[in-house]
């Protein structure tokens, strides 16, 4: 009988540590393969953790296109983690394949909740969109009629 109370003692102790310990922030992982990331969109919560893996066979970086974070090459295999504690929109590119402004290879984080880019004021960060086949009819017109960036 003394056991048994020991172990349901010793398990609602255990439970209570358990619920009571704080939240962990997640980690999030993008795969750079030559030409393209994968996931080109991803949402996380502020404090969490991405993880970028270069799995192509070029080297690539993972630059912010505000400049506040970059990874530095990226060798095959090689490793950069970002920890994101402001909401926001983080728009990124490789700067050997793409360009700040969504060309080539780019991406995109998602933090929290926050205001859509295209609020409408003219800011850096909005884009427009153009949607094919809603606003032209191929791929060939809607990138003849794009303007850069």
């Amino acid at each position: 009988m003394g056991r048994t109370r020991t172990s349901v003692a010793a398990a609602l102790l255990l439970a209570g540590l358990v619920v009571a310990a704080p939240a962990r922030a997640a980690d999030e992982s993008v795969t750079a393969r030559d030409n393209l990331f994968a996931s080109q969109e991803i949402h996380v919560d502020p404090g969490d953790t991405v993880t970028w893996t270069n799995a192509g066979r070029r080297t690539h970086d993972v630059t912010a296109d505000s400049g506040t974070f970059v990874s530095g090459d990226l060798f095959p295999r090689a490793r950069f983690s970002h920890t994101f504690a402001k909401e926001g929109t983080y728009y990124y590119h490789c700067s050997f394949h793409g360009k700040a402004g969504k060309q080539g290879m780019w991406g995109v984080v998602v933090v929290g909740d926050p205001e859509p880019p295209h609020g409408g004021g003219g800011g850096k960060d909005e884009r427009p969109r153009i949607d094919v086949p809603g606003d032209f009819r191929t791929i060939e017109g809607a990138v003849d009629a794009a303007e850069p960036g």
